[in-house]
């Protein structure tokens, strides 16, 4: 079981962080109920003014004590991607309306709601049941309000007190939304897209009465004049008397843009302003007044403007600003309605700043306290001569599962975009019949660089360039006939490799009976890291040999440092591939495991067999003795696929057991049948069996057939073979294998820093290895760890074929009673494990020559260019956190994806820098560069200079140091 990763603190310190992000979105979502400013609207008396908010909020404020005064605020319902589609209408002076339009309910309709503003009372109206939910409220009076429908090109009246249709009048085309209306109630002017407004009598079901002109429109408080801007001349203003219908009164003021119109009440004046500037027309006088300009600086852009039913103030917004003016004088004063942000900003940059600084120096001091890595503990002949970055292990179901997805969400967004323009299915499908068709000539681009290449580079050039890119190595290439040989890094089989193809090559002679060359082009690749070996399978993969199923070359891959680790010879296990790939093309294919494993075990004999043989023998005997239920059988009616599974994960007890008695199996097998010691007949009809059976052909029938012994009749003779046998004598250790022991086996178990899991499977291998390992085993029997005591018993008994359990003193006994050139007394390993096995420690001084860990050396200072990317990241880190809560604040936090993720890079740079993080550097600059799509080119610059600094040789040699390997 994994153990927890995270210490308490740090758990506490995430919930924090859980709440800082919360109380962000929080209060981001308040602020932005006050944020921009959409609708000004002024109370009957002009001494109240209204303000609408994007986020669905109202202020109100009070005009006539001096200086503006807040006096009520509401906040409302974020509408669809935080606009609000609502509007506010002063009724009385104590009594604003608010509407909201509910777009994507279900029930639809318009709520409406009354706040006064005296009393700062909010009550919840009736709901209108508007027919289509994009209507919007433009005007209201106290006992109805009027809305625009653009659906149907019409202004409807519903009323206040039930909220159902009144009536209902045409326009001769969809309304823009701009209403005015008289302060009597009985007249209304609609602005409509045609350039026409229409007059409408509300009390009645007349026609509508259209006349020329544009938005802004004012409306005197008896309705009998209304006032329209000019589509065709800027700063033109049409006056009409409805009295008296006729030729309209044309008036020119000297604006650019017309933003507010208003007559005032005893319809004598017509007042007309930009935002910045107030122009009146006398109509009695049938003059125009000179112009008052606003105080102080003008905004760049002024959203909309509001003149008091009375004409005394003037209100301009932009954002959320208002500077309300007084036109007799020009004196302005300006109300930050939208209120400061600045200092939370600055609150929660400071609040995620200092998160990131504890949760980094709580980082240092945990990883600090950690025990050193396994890969940092680990005897010198497990550990790779030159630092190499380790590969990351991507499973082949995920990059499928990636490219699977991409495809999908491509095909997707273009049928969601052909649908966007209006498109059928069709047209889509032929969107993508293009696509395809355009992807066709790249695909043929690359089929020819690939053929190309085969032919000018060889056919193993993609193969050998993946593996160089997962080693980090360019390797050594080595070419003996078809085969190619590449060493990564160190490699104990290099050098004298013709020796081994020709041992493999005559021994595959003598099984067919025929000469036997490589026809096939083949790569065998040495690696010398397990790493590396999972990195090409995308898998953990502890096997010393292996091929894997590939259609587009052939490749045998030897990991060496698997073959240590299970105290076997580099050597051994390459002249396994070799033999497996002499059995594939003999055979054309793949043949039963089983029946694989016999011909492989042929062709790779050599001198060491017979001892083999015997080691196998004994650990059956222990196996069977053990695990009675085992069954021979499962041997001979296992797939491929099982025998896979088995394999690789042959690293837990159960499936090692299974995989070790196999093993011993087939090879006491083997030997029975074609040893040299079998009968002649038996061992011509195993032969002939061998050389004829093809991989579609059921291997036991063929074997009863041409052998004439069916599996149960094998499976007694064998029995009857191997209790003739007792496994004995035991072997010395052979001289090429001393230093597995003494450099591999005796430090991994003595080790107690490294994993026990790790120190477990080392005790497994030990029990199939020679007789000089068992010193180490008794060792085991009075470790404080139950888990090493097991281990040692099973791996003591598996060794020695006898049964004596933890009891050391019998295998002391035992160890006595072996022949001294088995035990190795002749060499100074022999004599050192001999002294720790009956207790002399004088003289087992010798284990000081040989150390069972390795020191660990202390690290050297970071270089200066680590220094300064630490820095970059600290001061980018601030920045990119600045941006996204100051967006937030300002914007809201409903917001496209990558102001978020500034957020987090923003953490994660800051934690690196003050944890003095060496790991995974290159990935965090590489995040900071991608902050360039949240608007953020100084962590693209500061990503982009660390990358360069972490490029040098140098600065990743120490990288690789410090972090064993690790990127």
């Amino acid at each position: 079981m994994r153990p927890f990763r995270f210490s308490i603190l740090q758990l506490l310190l995430a919930a924090t962080l859980v709440a800082l992000v919360l109380g962000l979105v929080t209060s981001a979502w308040r602020a932005t109920q006050y944020q921009a400013i959409e609708q000004l609207s002024f109370s009957p008396s002009g001494n109240y003014l209204a303000a609408r908010y994007s986020g669905g909020g109202m202020s109100v404020w009070r005009l006539d004590s001096g200086a503006p005064r807040l006096v009520a605020q509401a906040s409302g319902k974020l509408g669809l991607l935080s606009f609000h589609f609502g509007s506010i209408h002063f009724i009385a002076d104590d009594k604003l309306l608010e509407t909201e339009t509910s777009l994507g309910s279900g029930t639809g309709g318009i709520q409406i709601r009354a706040l006064n503003p005296q009393t700062r009372q909010l009550t919840a109206g009736i709901r209108v049941n508007a027919l289509n939910p994009w209507m919007g409220v433009q005007a209201a009076t106290a006992d109805r309000l009027l809305i625009s429908d653009w659906s149907s090109n019409s202004v409807s009246s519903y009323s206040l007190e039930t909220g159902c249709l009144e009536r209902k009048w045409p326009l001769p085309s969809p309304p823009l939304g701009y209403m005015a209306i008289a302060a009597s109630g009985k007249t209304l002017a609609v602005c409509d897209q045609g350039g026409q407004v229409s007059v409408i009598d509300i009390k009645s079901d007349q026609a509508p009465i259209p006349v020329a002109g544009f938005w802004p429109v004012a409306v005197s408080s008896d309705g009998r004049l209304v006032a329209a801007g000019s589509v065709q001349k800027p700063g033109m203003v049409h006056l009409y008397d409805l009295s008296s219908p006729g030729t309209p009164v044309e008036l020119q003021f000297d604006l650019s843009v017309l933003r507010a119109l208003a007559i005032l009440p005893d319809g004598k004046r017509v007042v007309a302003s930009d935002g910045a500037k107030v122009e009146s027309y006398d109509l009695v006088k049938q003059e125009r007044l000179p112009p008052v300009e606003m105080d102080g600086s003008t905004w760049p852009y002024i959203t909309s403007c509001a003149v008091s039913p009375g004409g005394e103030r003037l209100a301009s917004h932009s954002g959320s600003e208002i500077a309300i003016c007084d036109p007799a004088s020009g004196k302005a004063q300006r109300i930050a309605a939208g209120g400061a942000r600045l200092l939370e900003i600055a609150l929660y940059t400071l609040a995620f700043a200092g998160w990131s600084v504890i949760w980094g120096v709580v980082a240092k001091r945990e990883r600090l306290k950690r025990p050193r890595s396994a890969a940092a503990a680990l005897p010198p002949a497990l550990q790779p001569t030159s630092l190499r970055p380790v590969p990351a292990v991507i499973p082949a179901k995920l990059q499928l599962g990636w490219l699977a997805g991409t495809t999908v969400l491509a095909i997707a967004f273009t049928f969601i975009m052909e649908g966007v323009n209006g498109s059928s299915f069709f047209g889509a499908w032929e969107l993508l019949r293009l696509i395809l068709a355009a992807l066709a000539p790249a695909l043929a681009l690359v089929l020819a660089f690939s053929g190309i290449a085969y032919l000018v580079k060889g056919p193993h050039f993609f193969t050998l360039r993946r593996l160089q890119q997962l080693t980090r190595d360019a390797g050594r290439v080595e070419r003996i006939g078809r085969l190619t040989f590449w060493f990564a890094g160190r490699s104990h089989v290099a050098g004298n490799i013709s020796r081994h193809v020709d041992a493999v090559l005559d021994n595959a002679e003598t099984v067919f009976d025929r000469p036997v060359e490589f026809r096939r082009r083949r790569l065998i690749a040495c690696l010398d890291r397990q790493c590396d070996q999972d990195a090409y399978f995308g898998r953990h993969v502890p096997l010393a040999a292996a091929i894997p199923s590939s259609w587009l070359d052939r490749v045998g891959l030897v990991c060496e440092e698997a073959a240590i680790r299970q105290l076997v010879l580099p050597q051994l296990a390459l002249r396994s591939v070799l033999g497996l790939s002499i059995v594939c093309e003999q055979k054309q294919g793949y043949v039963a495991p089983w029946m694989a494993a016999l011909l492989t075990q042929q062709i790779t004999r050599d001198e060491r067999r017979p001892a083999a043989v015997r080691t196998a023998i004994r650990s059956l005997k222990v196996l069977m003795a053990r695990y009675p239920k085992w069954d021979p059988r499962d041997v001979f009616s296992r797939s491929a696929r099982d025998r896979f599974q088995l394999l690789i994960g042959q690293e837990e007890l159960p499936a090692w057991l299974e995989v070790r008695a196999e093993a011993d199996l087939l090879l006491t097998l083997g030997e029975m049948l074609l040893g040299l010691d079998a009968p002649a007949d038996l061992r011509q009809k195993t032969l002939g069996w061998l050389r004829t059976v093809a991989p579609k052909d059921d291997p036991l029938a063929t074997f009863t057939r041409d052998v004439g012994l069916t599996l149960d009749a094998l499976l007694e003779k064998w029995r009857a073979w191997l209790a003739a046998r007792s496994g004995l004598p035991y072997d010395p250790l052979p001289p090429e294998s001393r230093w597995l022991l003494r450099d591999v086996a005796v430090p991994v178990v003595a080790n107690d820093e490294l994993p026990i899991a790790f120190r477990q499977r080392m005790v497994r291998e030990l029990g199939t290895f020679y007789v000089a390992g068992a010193p180490a085993l008794m060792e085991l029997l009075i470790h404080p760890k139950i888990e090493l005591r097991r281990e040692a018993a099973l791996a003591l008994e598996l060794l020695s074929g006898e049964s004596f359990g933890d009891d050391l003193t019998r295998w002391q006994a035992w160890w006595q009673s072996l022949d001294p050139f088995v035990r190795g007394d002749q060499d100074p390993l022999g004599r050192m494990v001999a002294a720790a096995a009956v207790e002399r420690p004088a003289e087992a001084t010798v284990l000081d020559s040989a150390p069972s860990c390795i020191a660990a050396a202390a690290p050297a200072a970071p270089p200066g260019e680590l220094k300064i990317c630490w820095g970059l990241m600290l001061v980018s880190g601030l920045n990119a956190l600045l941006i996204p809560i100051a967006l937030i604040f300002f914007v809201g936090p409903v917001m496209y994806p990558f102001v978020y993720y500034s957020l987090f890079v923003g953490i994660a740079t800051i934690v690196s820098a003050v944890a003095r993080e060496t790991r995974r550097m290159g990935l965090v600059a590489k995040l900071q560069m991608m902050n360039a799509m949240a608007c953020d080119p100084i962590n693209f610059f500061a990503g982009s200079i660390e990358q360069m600094l972490l490029r040098r040789p140098h600065v990743q040699r120490y990288l690789l140091d410090v972090n064993s390997g690790r990127a």
